[in-house]
């Protein structure tokens, strides 16, 4: 069931120029991040889908045990 669950929420569809806006951004210089209140372990699904889009960012945060599973808005993340 939690393999469902992390399959269905990680079927969402790529917004292709949003990712040709960040990468126009990253050879301009810019530093990108991703700061997202989805779990870690449906991150690390994602992440391992599309590796090449989430390359663009550093850091990348998410709701995870290591920042004590803190969400936006709190000052933690």
């Amino acid at each position: 069931v939690r393999e469902l669950f992390i399959n269905i929420a990680n079927c969402q569809r790529i917004n292709w120029p949003v990712i040709k806006l960040a990468h126009k951004l990253k050879d301009a210089g810019y530093h990108l991040g991703i700061l997202s209140n989805i779990s870690e372990d449906i991150f690390l699904g994602l992440e391992e889908a599309h590796s090449s889009i989430f390359a663009l960012f550093d850091p990348i945060i998410t709701t995870s045990a290591y920042n004590d599973f803190a969400t936006k808005p709190s000052p933690r993340v």
